[in-house]
């Protein structure tokens, strides 16, 4: 028998998934910028961390078979998922062909989220939370892929 929120992780995480196959990945796909995202592994239903190494190493192998060395540069995310505002993902997926109630269930999923501390039985006041994308949730990797799906460089590639 259920005792607290947490007993019900494991259903909305299926619930989160459910909506991200059935409803994001296909919108995602329809859109015109879609196409500027190239060996995107995170977005895929086929794509895994293991795949963007595999090619990785696949055009390292190949690079090398040409030229005398390689170099990689590698550049780290990790703090990309706590800089997406609120406002401007619901705008982004307002540009997707999703359903009314969907949207509106994701943009719920964001809202009304806090943070508070406590130490030694004293609690600060909650802080709401206006940005970043809950990390290790079925919704949250592809909300970003959302969020950024219209970067662009700001130079052009070099010949």
């Amino acid at each position: 028998m259920p005792i607290g929120p947490g007993d019900f992780r494991p259903i909305s995480r299926i619930l989160e998934r459910l909506v991200v196959n059935r409803y994001i990945y296909l919108a995602f796909a329809e859109l015109p910028v879609h196409h500027l995202i190239q060996e995107q592994y995170a977005f895929k239903p086929t794509g895994s961390t293991c795949a963007a190494l595999i090619d990785l190493l696949q055009k390292t192998t190949d690079l090398l078979r040409l030229i005398e060395y390689v170099a990689i540069i590698s550049v780290d995310f990790t703090k990309a998922l706590d800089r997406v505002r609120h406002h401007v993902l619901s705008q982004k997926f307002l540009q997707l062909d999703l359903p009314d109630h969907i949207h509106n269930w994701v943009m719920d999923y964001f809202k009304g989220r806090g943070h508070s501390t406590k130490a030694a039985d004293i609690s600060s006041l909650i802080a709401w939370i206006n940005a970043s994308i809950i990390q290790g949730s079925g919704i949250g990797l592809s909300s970003y892929v959302v969020a950024a799906s219209d970067l662009h460089p700001r130079h052009k590639k070099m010949p």
